[in-house]
């Protein structure tokens, strides 16, 4: 899981080589939508909060 700013077709390979399905919010210049987990990006917010805290 991460936030936009790991939004690069790079790192979406890298996750899927290693069988890790990418759970990444799309930057919105990006051309070409990707599907991620909104349930999962929700909850990935709310720890980061947390710690932030």
């Amino acid at each position: 899981m991460g936030d936009q700013g790991y939004d690069s077709n790079k790192i979406r390979k890298m996750l899927s080589r290693q069988g890790i399905p990418p759970c990444i919010p799309p930057r919105h210049c990006r051309k070409k939508p990707v599907h991620y987990s909104k349930r999962l990006d929700c909850k990935r917010h709310k720890i980061e909060t947390l710690f932030s805290r």
